[in-house]
């Protein structure tokens, strides 16, 4: 498998531009959506939106279930495939990592993960003064910040924002889990022998 790496822009005031572009528009690799975010959806019961998956036979999925023996789809269609396939070329074949069929040919045995990453860092200083850099950084976030909302829309999110802001969230709060993703974690703990007495909400149910 190949990662398609994170975006980041620097900014003054922005809290985080583009923090996570790719994780932003839910893209491991250009999909439409995240293969966890699947399995999420799954775990919750609810069907997928339009455009995030296709099932086994190339068919547009809406059934969760459907998706997880299928294939995530490409943001964009035939560029976003052109572009995912790009960056796995960058990511995997550049550092010896695998690639496509490389990881799992399909055959229901999943190999020992060979991820890879593609990084790459532009200074910014070469091309631009950074300062003005990066207040037009910030200029470009808050002319999303206030275009006009369609009806029923309360604001609008720079990519990466939500994510930045719901990690905060979490920081604070906690991460919630649903009784799922716990029935997984206890039993892990239980075939690991760890002590999970302390731990009223992680004891089996």
């Amino acid at each position: 498998m190949s990662e398609t790496p994170d975006i980041r822009v620097q900014a003054d005031e922005a809290r985080a531009l583009v923090q996570q572009i790719y994780q932003a528009c839910g893209m491991g690799a250009a999909d439409a959506s995240a293969y966890g975010k699947i399995k999420y959806y799954h775990q919750k019961g609810w069907d997928l939106p339009a455009g995030w998956a296709f099932d086994k036979d190339g068919r547009p999925a809406l059934d969760t279930a459907a998706a997880l023996e299928g294939l995530l789809a490409p943001i964009g269609d035939f560029k976003g495939a052109a572009l995912g396939m790009i960056m796995g070329l960058f990511a995997a074949l550049l550092s010896g990592g695998a690639y496509g069929t490389e990881l799992d040919a399909g055959d229901g045995h999943v190999r020992a993960s060979q991820d890879s990453q593609f990084a790459m860092a532009i200074k910014v200083a070469a091309f631009a003064d950074i300062d003005e850099f990066k207040t037009r950084v910030d200029k470009a976030i808050r002319q999303i910040h206030a275009c006009r909302l369609a009806p029923g829309v309360e604001r609008l999110y720079a990519p990466g924002e939500l994510e930045f802001l719901q990690h905060e969230a979490y920081a604070r709060d906690g991460i919630p889990l649903n009784r799922i993703t716990l029935a997984d974690l206890a039993t892990t703990a239980r075939e690991l022998a760890v002590e999970t007495n302390a731990f009223d909400w992680l004891q089996p149910t």
